[in-house]
């Protein structure tokens, strides 16, 4: 879930530790999300305008590059199988993916208390 929404992992983790020994080129990571209308309207009447629709897909491509793993993220319209997001994705970098959830709501505060609010076990 980090890694699908460019939270820094905490430790020595990163993303790259999860595709390290795949014997594939590349993996995904795929999450699809709620685009509700804003009451309101405005500008910007929906989370990720100019996306319209109901629903979002968010993805993250990790692909072998060189000798080192990149990751790459894509914001597509609707909930799109993840045979067909490959033709359909305009592929982002992190900072660019980051500032576009922020955009939509997922501001660095946010994402920090989710962080924190995942670690604190519960009973």
């Amino acid at each position: 879930m980090r890694t699908l929404l460019a939270i820094k992992c905490s430790g020595k983790r990163d993303y790259k530790r999860y595709v390290r020994n795949n014997k594939e080129a590349f993996a995904y990571l795929r999450g699809v999300v709620d685009n509700p209308r804003r009451p309101s309207g405005g500008l910007y009447p929906t989370p990720f305008f100019p996306i319209v629709s109901e629903s979002v897909t968010l993805l993250c491509r990790i692909k072998k590059q060189g000798g080192d793993w990149v990751r790459h993220y894509a914001i597509l319209d609707g909930d799109i199988a993840l045979e067909h997001a490959e033709g359909q994705a305009q592929w982002l970098g992190v900072h660019e993916y980051r500032r576009r959830l922020e955009a939509a709501g997922l501001t660095r505060l946010w994402l920090r208390c989710w962080r924190w609010s995942r670690a604190i076990p519960t009973s």
